[in-house]
């Protein structure tokens, strides 16, 4: 008897429970054998341990990713949105938007690395994701990120990364630090202008530093 015969014989909970434990690889089969065993997989992929991670191989295409989405996206909590392709400036917004949203405000880690994403998408889907705790966005901006309004949707970020033009060539600490009193570091270290080669100087806005220490009761350590 296969596992999609069997399934729907058992008890409604007792199915969402096994299907829990089916390999991820299986469920897309396991939800398109019959409509009591898509719903029994809708459920189940909310708590299912391998949808958890979302980190899409680089020989993945933006519409798998989306697709992967709607299908997975309720159980994924922490999510890395890399570029794929060269030549082009910025991936299809609503194509890892749907991603975000689909995950029902349940996300707690988001990385957005290599790809250009404007301050203003970045700002919907943070607000997407109220209960966000790490937030790492690598590719710098020629425009200034809205901190507040990113505190203000994620009030329970423990770990922000803005990109290195947002900041002014200051560090964390010295910028956007004292908007985020949930982080459990104070990041001293600067970037250069493209973004890369972190180095330690001494700082200059001493005045903005002593608000960050004074807001960030959180923090336990320093970069």
């Amino acid at each position: 008897m296969s596992m999609a015969t069997g399934l729907p014989d058992l008890p409604e909970e007792l199915q969402v429970r096994v299907a829990e434990f089916v390999p991820k690889a299986d469920l897309l089969a396991l939800r398109c054998s019959s409509g009591a065993c898509k719903e029994t997989v809708i459920r189940a992929v909310k708590h299912h341990e391998a949808c958890k991670r979302f980190r899409p191989l680089n020989s993945m295409g933006w519409r798998a990713r989306s697709a992967i989405g709607r299908v997975f996206g309720a159980g994924c909590r922490e999510l890395a949105i890399e570029w794929v392709s060269v030549g082009l400036a910025e991936c299809p917004f609503d194509l890892y938007e749907s991603f975000v949203t689909s995950t029902g405000g349940l996300l707690h880690e988001l990385s957005i690395c290599g790809t250009y994403i404007s301050p203003d998408k970045l700002l919907t889907l943070c607000r997407a994701c109220p209960l966000l705790k790490s937030l790492i966005v690598s590719h710098q901006y020629g425009t200034t990120v809205d901190a507040v309004a990113i505190s203000q949707a994620c009030p329970l970020l423990e770990l922000v990364e803005l990109p290195a033009l947002s900041i002014g060539r200051l560090s964390p600490a010295e910028t956007y630090a004292r908007h985020f009193p949930r982080i459990t570091c104070l990041n001293f270290m600067r970037r250069d202008t493209e973004g890369h080669n972190p180095n330690i100087e001494t700082p200059v806005r001493f005045d903005v530093i002593a608000v960050a220490a004074e807001k960030c009761v959180h923090a336990t350590k320093i970069m």
